[in-house]
């Protein structure tokens, strides 16, 4: 009887011990780009490097040499978003970061980061994260190549993932409240 309940406690612990990795170890998923237009997931993907936001919380900014290069939203009209950040190439040294003017569906132009600045942070204000603003901050030893828009993220049915060695440099938003955002990424070349 002893025995029986030696190997049955070994097993659980054996089983326990076999189960998924922790990502935060292991840093951020490997996501195959689809070509120039970047790679869109679904919602259920939980990735190393994602910071959330919503009009009640605080901005999700990147952490240290951080870009922006993924987001996604969730919820009724996007009302919660997530911004996905990695470290750029090497040789870069981040600015200081200023913020954009708000824009929501209504604006008619897409906002995009000054020339030489990337996205580092996003915040929003107003029901469903209506109005968003864009942290920019300049990055030197680098510059911009080509330039893409991704398919639209909306309502917590898709995450987009720029390919390797692109981030995001603008948005612009479509629909109520903003609830399908198309983000602008370039290459970093």
């Amino acid at each position: 009887m002893t025995r029986r309940w030696m190997a049955a406690a070994l097993t659980l612990f054996t089983l326990t011990a076999c189960g998924p990795e922790d990502v935060s170890e292991s840093g951020p998923e490997e996501v195959p780009a689809s070509g120039p237009e970047g790679s869109l997931r679904g919602q259920e993907q939980e990735v190393w490097g994602w910071y959330y936001t919503s009009e009640e919380l605080a901005p999700a900014e990147c952490d240290g040499d951080a870009l922006a290069y993924g987001a996604s939203c969730s919820h009724a009209f996007c009302d919660d978003v997530r911004l996905g950040c990695n470290t750029p190439p090497s040789g870069t040294t981040k600015g200081y970061p200023t913020w954009t003017a708000s824009f929501s569906e209504e604006s008619t132009r897409p906002t995009i980061c000054p020339n030489g600045s990337w996205v580092t942070g996003l915040s929003c204000s107003g029901g469903y994260c209506d109005n968003v603003s864009l942290e920019c901050t300049p990055i030197s030893g680098r510059s911009a190549g080509n330039c893409y828009w991704s398919d639209p993220i909306a309502d917590g049915k898709s995450t987009f993932i720029a390919p390797a060695n692109h981030f995001i440099r603008g948005a612009k938003c479509a629909g109520w409240w903003c609830e399908s955002m198309t983000l602008y990424y370039c290459e970093m070349i």
